[in-house]
């Protein structure tokens, strides 16, 4: 039971993904940075080296549910979006259901998403998140990656993870530019 309670207070970032396509990959890209370049104090779920996908997805996410019972979850994804959107990261409350893009049910998954907006919708989703640019994927991780991170260090992030409200994640996205184009 005494290893339960090491895993209350660390929030969980599960980064779905496969890093076989391009526009796919930025979830496995910011499990990279997260463990590599920040050192993030969370458990991280899905790298390059080994991803969550559709194939283990509930699986892994039933895992975390029940050995992290306590701890905030962040879910982050590759999204397609609109034209104009291209280049964005949305943060939001809430989490999210990965393959919505491809028409896939999935169980909804976290109580924050980080949405890197990789390519424009398209009747064919799935050749556009193949087409889409690999620098611009790689980009968008490394940013994404860095508000993740700044969100964990934030004064409010500790009294987020007990109550599970928004407002400090409001106030400590605020300062940032989080919805800023990469080009």
């Amino acid at each position: 039971m005494r290893v339960k309670n090491l895993f209350m207070d660390k929030p969980v970032i599960i980064c779905i993904g496969s890093s076989r396509v391009s526009g796919d990959s930025l979830g496995p890209l910011v499990g990279d940075e997260l463990t590599h370049v920040y050192n993030v104090d969370a458990y991280v779920y899905g790298r390059s080296d080994w991803t969550v996908t559709a194939l283990n997805l509930n699986d892994i996410y039933n895992y975390i549910t029940k050995v992290h019972k306590n701890a905030p979850i962040i879910a982050v994804d590759a999204c397609v979006g609109k034209l104009s959107e291209i280049g964005k990261i949305k943060i939001s409350m809430g989490g999210i259901s990965a393959g919505s893009a491809l028409k896939r049910n999935f169980t909804r998954i976290g109580d924050i998403s980080v949405l890197g907006v990789v390519c424009e919708s398209a009747t064919d989703n799935l050749s556009a998140l193949m087409s889409a640019p690999f620098d611009l994927v790689e980009k968008l991780a490394k940013r994404a990656s860095k508000h993740i991170s700044q969100l964990l260090n934030s004064p409010g992030f500790s009294e987020f993870s007990k109550q599970k409200t928004d407002f400090y994640f409001e106030s400590a996205i605020a300062s940032s530019d989080i919805s800023e184009a990469l080009y």
